[in-house]
């Protein structure tokens, strides 16, 4: 399979400044101070691939045409002493068709490359100074450029004063990844890299080591464009600004029964998203845990390409980010609202979710829903989550009656409204019980609970019952309503429908391939958590160990494969139901998962992330 590298390359001859001469370039500036008038320069722009398994890095698959087809291009271009002190010089489209495309083989980081030259405008290069350049592809739907040449983003115009810090503050709701409907429109911007390897090298790459813009070498502007395009003046790598998702379903059966159809959707989305990558403070990114060989948030494939428009210098994708809500619980999470069949070729997009350990909790972490109907489409009834199947829900509620009839204050009410010397057996023809469906949770509830109209006859002085009893019982009554509904939970499968979550791991995986494990055993961690739960883990907030283990990062593609479904799953559709604690309790930590699926999760170039689940 062609493998897409959703970096993109950008070597398109262009420089950015006001415009001081009409005349056609010289080589280049060459003196400190000296103005450039109009020339040409040529980039290499070059679309990555995404990591295929999440939790292995370096893996790496091209996806859908779609996903790197590019409909247009601007060049945003930075002068400075260095990538944080660079400020704009302004923006210039880049026209389309690019000059050349090179597909790059199987396998390695780059998707497709590209050659793109532009017209240069009055470069100034003062003392001290570098050229740098962030490429913007299909960035219509967020990004204009002005009359003025500075670039519109997010509604936020930019200035001569504006750097990279200023760009990665920007946020958005816009969609990045289509417009006038179609999938095929993925905005892309310059990726986060590294100089330094990570993976199972031995070395921790630093701070220093990180970089987002490219330099571009300003002695390579040149008087024409046919020189330009032989002498390329930088290369872009330039990566999708989403995450992907497929979900395949390999189970064929429910607790033995037959499964008719799969469907699912993403759910509990971050709302916004940061316009380029934002790598925080990077205090993470030499991290590694004591139970893994690999500094994880870098990789150590090199995006060097192999064919004629490859870069000839060495750099490594890194695999971490924050988004607008990193460091704050969730508010405003996006539900999903349809779903849409199982399988690679239905692919799902959603904004990148990451958070700190702190947070690393169900209310938080973006999920997959699968939907799942049996064969047999049948009605059918649960009690209290055990995989026993009830088909009439007579069998099913006479748990709930049994609840109620033996309830000790149920028993003492009835005694204590017993005339003198008389008696009465209690059981289920004492009372009148109505149910109802929860349309949220699917639980067949307890309504209504009166006495029957057996007992009602015999309320008499010269019967059975007081004359007060029917009020002396109604509290108690009431009480039994609300404590039958919690000890004893009906769940009501319309239909044969049944619902299953998975959260999206990001460095979690099986065995070698889990990049920060969870230390479940406390057979490693210093000091160790008691008793290795996640209560004691998970409160320690160590990020050296888990950052990372859970969320969904731009440009990574995370398959998830359901193996096997050991339980029964929700009732009803638990999509936008996070924090309601008749589901799960929204603080949950990611770890403390029940088993009711197995399933695998890849991530893809897209780097592509596996995950297995089991259910």
């Amino acid at each position: 399979m062609k493998k897409l590298s959703f970096l993109v390359l950008a070597v398109a001859g262009m420089l950015f400044a006001a415009c001081s001469s009409d005349k056609d370039a010289a080589e280049g500036p060459q003196v400190p101070g000296e103005v450039i008038p109009d020339g040409y320069m040529a980039l290499n722009i070059k679309l990555p691939t995404q990591p295929l398994m999440r939790a292995v890095n370096d893996n790496f698959d091209d996806g859908l045409a779609d996903e790197y087809k590019v409909s247009d291009c601007a060049l945003l271009l930075f002068q400075g002493a260095d990538e944080a002190a660079a400020k704009l010089i302004n923006a210039q489209a880049i026209l389309l068709p690019f000059d050349a495309q090179v597909d790059d083989p199987d396998m390695d980081n780059i998707t497709t490359s590209y050659l793109a030259t532009a017209k240069v405008k009055g470069y100034e290069k003062t003392t001290g100074n570098k050229l740098f350049a962030l490429a913007v592809l299909n960035y219509k739907n967020l990004i204009s450029i002005e009359a003025s040449g500075m670039p519109k983003i997010a509604g936020t115009t930019l200035t001569t004063s504006s750097t990279l810090a200023d760009v990665r503050a920007l946020t958005t709701n816009a969609d990045l990844t289509s417009r006038s409907g179609a999938k095929n429109y993925f905005f892309m911007t310059n990726a986060v890299l590294s100089t330094a390897q990570g993976g199972a090298v031995g070395t921790a790459p630093a701070v220093a080591d990180i970089f987002q813009l490219a330099e571009m070498d300003p002695t390579k502007i040149k008087e024409t464009e046919a020189a330009a395009k032989a002498d390329p003046a930088g290369d872009i790598m330039v990566e999708r600004a989403v995450a992907k998702a497929t979900l395949a379903v390999t189970a064929t059966k429910v607790n033995g029964l037959d499964i008719k159809t799969t469907e699912w959707a993403i759910d509990n989305m971050e709302p916004t998203s940061y316009v380029a990558h934002n790598p925080g403070n990077l205090s993470y990114i030499g991290y590694k845990s004591d139970g893994s060989t690999n500094y994880r948030f870098v990789g150590n494939v090199t995006t060097k390409g192999t064919t004629s428009l490859g870069s000839d210098k060495d750099a490594y994708r890194t695999y971490w980010g924050i988004d607008p809500q990193y460091d704050a619980d969730a508010t405003g999470m996006v539900a999903a609202t349809s779903f849409v069949p199982t399988g690679a070729a239905n692919p799902l997009y959603c904004y990148e979710n990451t958070f700190d350990v702190q947070r690393q909790s169900f209310k938080n972490t973006t999920r997959a829903i699968i939907k799942v109907t049996l064969n047999d489409g049948a009605e059918f009834w649960t009690v209290n989550g055990g995989n026993t199947r009830y088909t009439t829900v007579t069998d099913a509620t006479s748990y709930v009656v049994d609840n109620i009839v033996n309830k000790t204050e149920v028993l003492d009410a009835f005694k204590a409204g017993l005339n003198a010397g008389k008696s009465w057996t209690v059981d289920a023809s004492s009372f009148d019980i109505t149910y109802e469906r929860d349309a949220v949770t699917g639980q067949y509830k307890v309504k209504n609970l009166n006495l029957s109209s057996t007992v009602i006859a015999e309320i008499d002085p010269a019967k059975t019952f007081k004359s007060t009893f029917a009020t002396d019982i109604a509290t108690v009554l009431a009480d039994a309503i609300t404590s039958a509904n919690q000890e004893v939970v009906v769940r009501d499968y319309q239909g044969g429908v049944m619902y299953f979550e998975a959260r999206f791991k990001h460095f979690a995986g099986e065995g070698a391939t889990d990049l920060a494990p969870w230390n479940t055993k406390a057979a490693w961690e210093t000091p160790a958590p008691a008793g290795g739960s996640t209560s004691a883990a998970y409160p320690g907030y160590n990020a050296p160990f888990y950052l990372g283990r859970y969320g969904m990062v731009r440009n990574n593609w995370y398959d998830v494969d359901v193996t096997a479904f050991n339980n029964f799953g929700y009732p009803a559709d638990p999509s936008g139901q996070v924090n309601n604690p008749d589901f799960d309790d929204p603080d949950t930590p990611d770890d403390d998962i029940q088993e009711y699926i197995s399933a695998k999760i890849h991530v893809l170039s897209w780097a592509k992330r596996i995950q297995s689940w089991s259910f």
